[in-house]
């Protein structure tokens, strides 16, 4: 999930995204995608990144 990441922080996208594997609060195993996208300041520097987690398909 690093690489997603990384690409934002270094302002080579606005966006990424990952489709991984996840265990849910019961134990099943879901794929949940993950999108990522910058977190700019007023100044419009990046200061970060937002994840968001949400079940893309139940398996």
């Amino acid at each position: 999930m690093t690489k997603p990441v990384r690409v934002v922080l270094a302002e080579e996208s606005d966006r990424g995204e990952i489709i991984a594997r996840a265990t849910d609060l019961r134990g099943k195993v879901i794929r949940c995608r993950v999108p990522c996208t910058s977190l700019v300041d007023a100044a419009k520097a990046r200061v970060g990144v937002i994840l968001l987690m949400e079940e893309w398909e139940k398996k």
